[in-house]
């Protein structure tokens, strides 16, 4: 019976851009801006290629791969968490792990967002015909999120976030009331490939 085989070198190739960027050591903005884009590509990529590949193996919530694709990330994590179940139960603090799971999705996307969509990343200073010529007036908000403490908190809701959706998964598999499709039933391993593969955050215990 087939194993359940991924390939997938873009989003290989952000996972080894983080763990060589932390090796390195972030020690300017120029890093520190690919290490946080190079997180959120592994995130969003991991999370779209997870449901593309739950739809091959699974006929899930009616589905298929080009409608999912018109769904964003965030939408899929959401729907994901609040479909009905055949369990018809999911207990309270599961309920409220999956809501801070998708606040912190929210607030992960952000640093992305302001970068992708040409928010100023600048310092800008004073004039020099003012007294205070090089001395710095502003910073501007995305500038100020180009820094060491935002990428421990990047990494921290990372793991918090494939870890709730990895725990919501291996919890409730058998409950999603979900019937496997006729390549889905030759895997044998279907639920734990998706996850090492797709929603896997050991790359950042470095």
């Amino acid at each position: 019976m087939p194993i359940l085989k991924t390939d997938d070198s873009f989003l290989v190739y952000n996972r080894d851009k983080c763990r060589e960027l932390i090796n390195k050591g972030l020690n300017n903005k120029e890093d520190i801006m690919q290490f946080l884009l190079s997180l959120h590509i592994v995130l969003e990529v991991g999370i779209n290629s997870f449901f593309r590949a739950l739809i091959l193996v699974r006929r899930f919530g009616g589905f298929k791969t080009d409608c999912i694709d018109q769904v964003s990330f965030i939408d899929k994590i959401t729907m994901f968490f609040y479909l009905p179940y055949s369990s018809g139960v999911i207990s309270s603090e599961v309920i409220e792990q999956n809501r801070s799971a998708i606040s912190k999705l929210k607030s992960f996307a952000e640093v992305r967002n302001k970068l992708m969509h040409g928010h100023i990343n600048a310092e800008i200073f004073e004039t020099p015909d003012n007294l205070f010529a090089g001395k710095i007036k502003k910073v501007t908000a995305t500038a100020k999120l180009i820094h060491n403490d935002v990428v421990i908190k990047q990494i921290s809701d990372f793991k918090f976030i494939v870890s709730s959706l990895s725990f919501f998964i291996n919890t409730y598999w058998d409950s999603f009331g979900i019937e496997e499709t006729k390549e889905g039933k030759r895997i044998i391993n279907v639920k734990s490939g998706l996850i090492d593969f797709y929603l896997n955050g050991s790359f950042l215990n470095i």
